[in-house]
């Protein structure tokens, strides 16, 4: 991690579309860590504990500042804790918080979050004033208000709810009754990342005071017919997201003689409306009369609008900010925008970013009738920047990067010479400083990164450099500081020369312009000296990184003279061998980060300087075998938060190792070789919220390990060699308020103690995770007694050994337990009263055992009890009381032996919504079956022995919204059979012995899947219309694996909505220009296998018609080339291909230039025949520049990677390269460099990282530079600050002499021994020439 400057005007470049993102975001963030100190507490829900409830408690807020105050543990034993009147006020504490939690008094309750709780549908939710609730990934598919009567006999509240969110998950209809009580109160509504087809136009008519509305990332196809619904809304509504769905037009309002009245169904009717969001639509233009025109902003980013939408925006008179990035605009207009006469419109942000823009026009854009403060054009296609092409703009902040540009006038910025602030030419092709800049006066922000510049010449940033604070340039080919250029900003704040080709720094190259330098980024260079005093004349730097560079020598007093100001400090991988610089640290006295990692450490000295200000401290990577109990304790480092030594290769921790460390809240000690943890090794961290000691060897863990940590949160242990563990291992950890979590997950463990040292030792542990390791017994009552009763909350304990439940299991300690997994054991017999006690029980998991019967009642009067899975195991019968007192809304018991459906869900009725049955042996329906369950939302009959199907089968299943018949020999009149189920949206039919198209009367159906069948419909004779004529809402189509010799184009006229497509692995023979006409929606098309091996013909414009096609699955056909078949799929961003053949040569050329498909960044290469790629595969794709794209090789038979395997994609900022599950054998380092990589060990240009797993790699000197480039990689890609997951750390290779496996990160073969270029040369013909020479030659040298 590094620190980064923050710009404010850099910020402006996020889309409307991210901030959208963010808002929700932002409020649970607030929900979950912002309580005022004495007015409100985060406590668990009485409607459902597992839910949080932020309410008003200052009593309670006071007793707990007295616990903390009278709770001092530093100098005290456990013994000297049990004789202390403390150990009562503690459990008067608790009682007093008890109380609260469960006495079901929400009157002070002001915000309810459920994020990550399952729902089949909303709790009870409690009566009175809410001001948030969050219902948030908990997997409702049908919101509606469910009454209490439901569950109990109470009356239904009223709710009063202000912002409701129910984002992210799976709801396809929303009840008329959802907002009833909230009529007048709600003004926030979430519904966005939903299966939502259309608006609910019934339950938002009842809402008379909302404000905020979202459907952002639904299914929603249209917005006609809705203008009763935005004329109720108008007066209140300000914000409304639609963005992410599937919407192709807007609709207009009528015009009469009078002028512009609203009349219609046109969003212009909203005329309080000030924000609107349309990103990721399928919008090709934005008419006239469509918007309402007091709008402030508007967002249609990555829609296919083709031209600027001048007229619309001419209507919208106070538009601030527009935002019509990603689209597919390829010029931008020199008329006016007409606007009232004497007005002239003046937005802050235009984001013309992502387009096809080829050129600019020079004179005046939009013949100035438009002023832009910021103006977004970056990732276009102009190469040139004309004279004068901003004249009449005013713009302030000018982005154009990504742009492949090469050439700017001179006076392209002379009309901005006064305005211009900030310039963004990141990611070009300028070989020299540009004249242009010498025109502007004001500029203060210069990007000039990753681009072709060596040298600047001396009046470089003259005309502005007296105002210049931010300058970037790093990624260029610079191979001398430039000194002199500098010397004429000497306002300069932040500079960054990172990744060039620098060699050398003295103090003189910042005399005379660095006295107001605060930030330096030095790092990728080739620096290989830091002399004495460098920074005696720019005494401001407070961030200073020198990572990746090859430093030789460092003076001991380089940085004497940034001392009182320098606060971070990078040095990662910038020795191959070192001592941790003590003296170089010794006088930084304003130090709060530093980073070490990489650096070949083997030792930590004694620290004896002052560096009381230090937060981060980070030595991660490093080989460090043994901690010096000296390192922390002699030095001064009161204000150390945050401990990384992970990756490292220490053995043992001495006693008190971090004793000193008071106000440490993390310390990270994964992935070493520790083997025991003695006692007191971690003692007196007060603070200290997270632990980690996963991957580690560890066996032991002595009495007292963990020892006086009262607010430790979590503590990982997972991925050791624990066989035993007892509670005498935490001494005085944890604390009342904030209960602990315990991963002890993938160990050897088969012991469980209690244990007997620390008699008064009591823990508030939230959860236990015990899965993955060699347990026989459940834990026993011993064991988890030592847990403060009623604490727990979650008990994993999968894939263990167990065989046996015993009876109250969980009775004295465990009464509010509320998740138990005991999946994927060995238990065979459960007792009667296994479940007895724990009241609070809220979901089960018995999966994966061997369970043949469940005792009678064995659930019974869990009445919290909501989420049983009783899938994979043996069971034939289940008995009719089993439910009785629960109230159970998902039901899995698939893979089981059942014969018959189940009686004994009557008891749960009224509350069962999900039931998985499938994969039994089921072999009769009816009606009288299904009246048990009558509220059904999802019911999967999958892999049964179903045969014939009554008419009136499920006739009781009103509600039902998703049907699984798939895999069942299904006789049955369809029209009739699903005549009672209207509301269905999704059917799986798949392998049911269909041979003609069902008849299915099913007008809300939204997927469908008909794949392995027996279908062939050769005409349109063969499928009656009236079969098909109520299918026109259906988005997804599975006809994979059927008989289809023809494509069945006959069927899209009546599926005007279809947006994904599978017609993989059918025999088709044919694929015309017909084929796939009127499909303008379809997105995703599988055409997998197709024709194999019948395809007689496949025409090069077949696929043109699919106008919003985004990704395509298909392979490699005689004939055709792939760039005609793919062009005109102008939004194709994914492509996947099967390479039919043994080579791949020149299939990929030109598949993405401007005509094909421009936007194409996701390539996906596969075939198990393929076993040679040619060099320069992607040099003539046509990819340009590109935010981000992705490339990858999987399932194909290629041993090796040619050089300059990678030309052609230096384009692409973040290029993800993915290269698992091949043969591969050995990759040449020469093969993932591009013509504008500048080091043989640089990661930048693959940002999005090496994916090399599950290969045949050789333990060969080829291979040796693997694991130091991942390593590199993910501090790189850390300090950028990117949300990547890490790369792994163990990459496996085979020994040539030996053939076993070893990981290339421990393998004797380094760079070193293997950098000789004559045997590195003669290793690469031989490979190409000799391939079994060359493996001999190979296992010579390892064994040298």
């Amino acid at each position: 991690m590094e620190y980064t400057h923050a710009n404010p005007m850099k910020k402006l470049i996020l889309p409307t579309s991210i901030a959208l993102l963010l808002l929700p975001c932002l409020s649970l963030l607030l929900l979950a860590v912002t309580v005022k100190a004495n007015t409100q507490y985060v406590v668990p829900c009485s409607f459902n504990p597992m839910c949080s409830c932020k309410m008003s408690q200052s009593s309670l807020m006071v007793k707990r500042d007295d616990y903390l105050r009278e709770m001092d543990l530093q100098n005290r034993t456990s013994s000297e804790l049990a004789a202390d009147a403390g150990t009562q006020k503690e459990s008067r504490l608790e009682d007093d918080m008890s109380t609260v939690m469960k006495s079901g008094s929400m009157e002070q309750a002001f915000d309810v979050s459920c994020v990550g709780v399952p729902f089949a549908f909303l709790p009870a939710l409690p009566s009175g004033k809410l001001s948030h609730v969050d219902i948030v990934s908990s997997g409702l598919e049908v919101a509606e208000l469910i009454s209490p009567s439901r569950i109990s006999s109470s009356i239904t509240p009223r709710i009063q709810i202000e912002s409701l969110r129910l984002m992210s998950n799976k709801i396809c209809h929303i009840g008329d009754n959802l907002f009833r009580g909230m009529e007048d109160d709600l003004k926030s509504l979430d519904l966005s990342y939903n299966e939502l087809d259309e608006i609910p136009v019934g339950p938002l008519h009842t809402l008379r005071a909302l404000v905020w509305a979202n459907f952002h990332s639904n299914q929603i196809s249209s917005l006609e017919g809705l203008g009763q619904l935005w004329t109720h809304l108008s007066p209140s509504l300000d914000a409304l997201f639609l963005g992410n769905n599937d919407i192709m037009a807007l609709q207009r309002s009528k015009n009469n003689d009078q002028g512009w009245d609203g009349w219609g169904h046109s969003l212009a009717l909203l005329r309080n409306l000030n924000w609107l969001n349309l990103d990721g639509n399928q919008l090709t233009d934005l008419p006239t009369d469509t918007l309402p025109r007091q709008l402030h902003t508007l967002s249609v980013a990555h829609n296919r609008i083709i031209r600027f939408p001048s007229k619309c925006v001419e209507q919208l008179r106070d538009l601030r900010w527009l935002d019509l990035r990603g689209n597919f605009i390829s010029e931008l207009p020199i008329d006016t925008i007409r606007t009232e006469p004497g007005y002239k419109l003046r937005l802050k942000k235009l984001d013309l970013g992502e387009n096809l823009i080829s050129s600019l026009q020079g004179g005046a854009m939009f013949n100035r009738s438009l002023h832009v403060r910021d103006l977004y054009l970056d990732y276009n296609r102009i190469p040139r920047i004309p004279d004068s092409a901003f004249r009449g703009t005013n713009v302030k902040g000018l982005y154009l990067a990504g742009n492949g540009l090469f050439s700017i006038d001179e006076r392209a910025f002379h009309s901005l010479s006064s305005t211009l602030t900030l310039l963004d030419l990141d990611r070009n092709k300028l070989n020299t400083y540009p004249a242009a800049l010498d025109h502007l006066k004001k500029l203060r922000f210069l990007y000039l990164a990753n681009n072709r510049m060596s040298y600047l010449p001396h009046g470089t940033f003259a005309s502005f450099g007296l105002q210049l604070e931010e300058l970037n340039l790093a990624s260029n080919r610079l191979e001398d500081f430039p000194a002199t250029a500098l010397r004429n900003c000497p306002k300069l704040i932040h500079l960054n020369l990172a990744y060039n080709m620098i060699e050398n720094v003295t103090k003189d190259m910042f005399y005379g312009w660095a006295e107001s330098l605060e930030i330096l980024n030095l790092k990728g260079n080739q620096i290989k000296e830091l002399p004495s005093r460098l920074f005696q004349h720019s005494v401001k730097i407070r961030e200073l990184s020198l990572s990746f560079n090859p430093l030789k020598a460092i003076s001991d007093d380089a940085f004497v003279d940034i001392a009182d100001t320098l606060e971070s400090l990078q040095l990662n991988m910038v020795f191959e061998e070192a001592l941790f610089p003590v003296e170089l640290l010794r006088s930084l006295r304003q130090l709060r980060w530093l980073s070490l990692e990489s650096n070949g450490i083997v030792s930590l000295p004694t620290l004896t300087m002052d560096l009381d200000k230090l937060q981060y401290l980070s030595l991660e990577g490093n080989r460090i075998a043994a901690l010096n109990i000296k390192f922390f304790r002699g030095a001064k480092l009161r204000s150390l938060q945050d401990v990384r030594l992970s990756h490292n290769r220490i053995h043992i921790l001495p006693k008190h190792a971090f004793h000193n460390l008071e106000a440490v809240t993390n310390v990270a000690l994964a992935s070493n070789r520790i083997q025991v943890i003695q006692h007191s090794v971690f003692d007196h961290l007060p603070k200290l919220v997270t632990l980690s000691l996963a991957n580690n060897q560890i066996d032991r863990l002595e009495a007292g390990a963990f020892l006086r940590l009262p607010s430790l949160l979590k503590i990982d242990l997972q991925s050791n060699k624990l066989q035993e563990f007892s509670w005498d291992a935490l001494s005085n950890c944890t604390n009342v308020f904030m209960a602990a979590s315990l991963n002890l997950s993938d160990n050897l463990i088969t012991s469980l103690q209690s244990g007997g040292e620390l008699e008064t030792n009591r823990l508030y542990i939230k959860s236990i995770d015990l899965s993955h390791n060699m347990l026989a017994i459940f834990p026993n009552t011993d064991f988890l007694s030592v847990i403060a009763v009623g604490g727990l909350k979650r008990l994993l304990l999968g894939y263990n050994k167990i065989k046996a439940l015993p009876d109250r299991m969980l009775s004295t300690s465990c009464q509010n337990l509320q998740v138990l997994d005991v999946q994927h054991n060995l238990i065979q017999d459960v007792g009667r009263y296994t479940l007895t006690g724990a009241t609070g029980l809220q979901s089960v998991d018995f999966s994966g055992n061997l369970l043949e019967q469940l005792p009678m009642g064995f659930f019974a009067n869990l009445r919290r009890l909501r989420i049983v899975n009783l899938s994979n195991n043996r069971i034939r019968s289940i008995s009719n009381d089993i439910f009785d007192g629960t109230v159970i809304e998902t039901l899995g018991i698939a893979h089981n032996y059942l014969t018959k459906f189940p009686s004994s869900l009557s008891s749960i009725s009224s509350t069962l919504i999900n039931l998985d049955v499938s994969h039994n042996q089921i072999d009769h329906l009816d009606a009288v079956m299904l009246s048990y369950t009558p509220n059904l939302v999802s019911l999967n009959l999958a892999h049964n022995k179903l045969t014939l199907l009554s008419d009136n089968v499920f006739s009781y299943l009103n509600g039902l919204v998703s049907l699984d018949l798939s895999y069942n020999a299904i006789r049955a009149n369809f029209k009739e059979l699903f005549h009672e189920i209207q509301h269905v949206k999704k059917l799986n039919l798949a392998s049911t012995g269909v041979n003609n198209w069902p008849h299915l009367p099913l007008p809300s159906l939204i997927a469908l899947n008909l794949s392995y069948n027996a279908l062939d419909c050769r005409t349109i004779n063969e499928i009656p219309a009236n079969t098909v004529i109520r299918l026109g809402r259906i988005r997804s189509l599975d006809l994979s694996r059927n008989r289809f010799t023809v494509v069945p184009s006959f069927l899209w006229q009546y599926m005007p909505l279809l947006k994904h497509l599978d017609l993989s692995f059918n025999p088709i023979r044919s694929i015309n220009r017909d084929s796939f006409a009127g499909l303008v929606r379809v997105q995703t098309l599988n055409l997998q296998s197709v024709g194999v091996p019948v395809l007689e013909n496949v025409d090069s414009d077949s696929l043109h018609s699919l106008f919003s096609l985004t990704q395509i699955k298909m392979q490699t056909w005689p004939g055709s080339h792939l760039s005609q078949i793919l062009g005109g799929l102008r939004g194709l961003r994914k492509l996947d291909i099967e390479v039919r053949g043994p080579v791949l040569s020149s299939q990929l050329n030109y598949i993405a230039t401007v005509d094909a498909a421009p936007k194409l960044k996701d390539i996906e290469v596969s075939g198990s025949f393929l076993k040679t790629i040619n060099p320069d595969v992607f040099a003539n794709t046509g990819i340009h520049t590109l935010p981000e794209c992705s490339i990858s090789f999987k399932h194909t038979a290629v041993r090796y990677l040619p050089e300059g395997f990678i030309n052609g994609l230096e384009g692409c900022t973040a290029l993800t390269l993915d290269l698992r599950r091949n043969a591969l054998q050995t990759i040449g380092l020469q093969s993932i460099k591009t013509n504008n990589s500048l080091s043989a060990t640089s990661t930048k240009h693959l940002a999005g990282g090496l994916w090399l797993e599950s290969n045949q790699l050789t333990c060969s000197c080829e291979n040796a530079w693997i694991a130091k480039w991942v390593t590199r990689w993910n501090l790189e890609t850390n300090s950028m600050g990117r949300l990547i997951t890490r790369l792994p750390d163990e990459i496996l290779c085979r020994d040539p002499v030996n053939l076993k496996f070893n990981n290339l990160f421990d393998q004797p073969v380094s760079i070193e021994t293997c950098s000789n270029s004559a045997i590195t040369t003669l290793c690469l013909s031989v490979r190409e020439q000799f391939p079994f020479v060359f493996l001999a030659l190979v296992s010579i040298l390892y064994v040298l």
